[in-house]
């Protein structure tokens, strides 16, 4: 389990440590890089900015904002963004939609370091894909702030804290709990794709809708 105190060390800067020198090899030599990931979430958003640069694992026992490069030390992907809860609810930080536009580019940063050579693709790959997303997590915020729930002062329950607060729910711990709803959401996408995190998050927004 994550500590609060061990994500706000990890998340205060992102860190590459740089490719070994028989992962820049295979990097080169391999059409597909493979990364893994901490959850599907996370996995989405390299398949959208990488492509088929990138072969996508689930490994949940890495850090929730760290994935693994080819060959490489972990990956941190969740700087500049602020950590909330602790435990669960603080790795669950793609429920906020625009969070995601921040991972991306962090992993984009990390795929270029550790392939160079491709640089030009990942940021067209990153670029068509990010205006579409901001537009579409706009929307997501503009339905959310029609929630009948904002204002409402709630205890986090149900480790989503970055949900509620999308939402303009205000998390007190010594408040009443979070509507049994919450518990029914799933933990993640079904897949490592953009269309199950895009329909995982259209999930999310009708609960607190």
């Amino acid at each position: 389990m994550i500590s609060r105190r061990n994500l706000l060390t990890t998340l205060s800067a992102a860190v590459v440590v740089g490719p070994t020198r028989g992962a820049r090899a295979m990097l080169a030599a391999n059409p597909s890089v493979p990364v893994v990931v901490p959850n599907h979430s996370v996995g989405a958003i390299v398949a959208a900015i990488a492509g088929k640069l990138a072969s996508v694992t689930v490994d949940r026992s890495i850090d929730a904002n760290r994935l693994v490069l080819a060959g490489s030390r972990h990956v941190e992907i969740a700087a500049r963004i602020r950590v909330k809860g602790s435990g669960v609810a603080a790795t669950r930080f793609l429920d906020d939609a625009r969070n995601a536009t921040t991972a991306a580019a962090n992993i984009r940063d990390a795929l270029i370091l550790a392939a160079p050579q491709r640089e030009a693709q990942l940021r067209l790959q990153h670029r068509e894909w990010s205006r579409p997303f901001a537009r579409r997590a706009l929307r997501w915020t503009q339905a959310l702030q029609r929630s009948s729930h904002r204002g409402a002062r709630w205890a986090d329950t149900y480790a989503r804290v970055y949900l509620l607060e999308w939402t303009g729910v205000i998390v007190d711990a010594s408040a009443g709990p979070s509507p049994a709803s919450l518990a029914k959401l799933p933990a993640e996408p079904t897949s490592s794709t953009m269309a199950a995190y895009v329909s995982y998050i259209d999930e999310l927004v009708r609960t607190m809708g």
